[in-house]
Formats: C-alpha cells, sequence, structure tokens
C-alpha cells in the first residue's frame, strides 16, 4: 500500500475535457457591471442625502425663512392641520387649472367653428 506524502506523490490519470461547461452561470454578474452598480448605488445615496435637507444649498435660503414644525413645542397636530390645509389648496389650484383649461378649450372650439364658418362662406 502506498501512501499520498509530500516526497512520494502518487499521480492520478488526467481526465480528457468533454468540451462542454457543466457549471452553473446564471448568478455571474461580471466585475465591469458590479462595478457600475456600486456607482450608481452610490449616486442615488448621495442623492437622497441631499433630500434629508430642505435646500440644496446654503445660499438658496431665503433670511425671512422659518420652518414653524421645527419649533420647540410645535404641536404634531397642528402639523396635520397644516398638511390637510396645504393638499386642500392643492387640490382646489389643480380643480380651477382644469375649469380654465375648458374655458380655453371652449373657446378654442368656438373660434374654430366660426372660421370654418367663414371659409365655407367665403370659400
Amino acid at each position: 500500500m502506498r501512501f499520498n506524502t509530500p516526497y512520494d506523490r502518487i499521480r492520478s490519470e488526467k481526465i480528457q475535457d468533454a468540451g462542454e461547461k457543466i457549471v452553473e452561470t446564471s448568478g455571474y454578474i461580471p466585475a465591469k457591471e458590479q462595478v457600475e452598480m456600486l456607482m450608481r448605488a452610490g449616486a442615488n445615496l448621495n442623492a437622497w442625502r441631499k433630500e434629508q435637507y430642505d435646500f440644496a444649498r446654503k445660499e438658496d435660503v431665503d433670511d425671512n425663512w422659518e420652518d414653524v414644525t421645527r419649533r420647540p413645542n410645535f404641536d404634531r397636530a397642528d402639523a396635520t392641520q397644516i398638511n390637510r390645509q396645504a393638499k386642500a389648496n392643492i387640490k382646489q389650484q389643480k380643480e380651477d387649472s382644469k375649469t380654465k383649461a375648458t374655458e380655453v378649450t371652449e373657446k378654442v372650439e368656438k373660434v374654430t367653428k366660426v372660421t370654418e364658418k367663414t371659409e365655407d362662406i367665403n370659400g
């Protein structure tokens, strides 16, 4: 009986390559793509961090600007009321813009009808 030692190695038979891949490659991501994904993740992280501030730059802050929600002893119920009022204002502005848009389209339709009639009369 022979033992495999550092001084006396038992050589195994060489295996012929079958030519087909038997390794699973579906989860493999090339190094270039991994680096690009990490770069995009870093950019997304920086963008998210910038969104956490009220202003992008210190120069953009108005001298008279004050955030009432950061006052001491500010009640969260008041914040809810402020939020509801802001949403109501936005909803009202959307409705106003829709009515103005419909008025404008009605005027445009009237003008096109009049121009069509004058073209028929002149034409």
